[in-house]
């Protein structure tokens, strides 16, 4: 599911948003970093609150303040738990 989907593309319009300690900002310092993301991974919206939530349970993306999310070093992130996560958000899956 993660290779077939675009959530590699996602994460590294993620990297590509972090400063040098992580955290996840607006390129230009005024964008809503969402929509950036999106258009990075040329995803929709809903795709990419899909992909930052899968972020979000593989341990690559964590929330230091209420907020204010950075990337992490995970030494194992979860990707089965990723994909769980993407599987059952997907709007053609009977899950959904």
């Amino acid at each position: 599911m993660l290779r077939r989907s675009r959530f590699l593309a996602y994460l590294y319009g993620l990297h590509a948003h972090a400063d040098q300690t992580g955290l996840i900002r607006s390129r230009d310092g005024c964008g809503d970093i969402a929509d950036s993301l999106a258009r990075a991974s040329f995803s929709s919206l809903t795709d990419g609150g899909r992909f930052f939530a899968a972020a979000l349970v593989a341990g690559v993306v964590a929330e230091r303040q209420p907020g204010h999310y950075a990337l992490v070093t995970a030494v194992t992130p979860d990707w089965e738990a990723a994909s769980a996560v993407l599987t059952s958000t997907d709007l053609g899956s009977a899950a959904a």
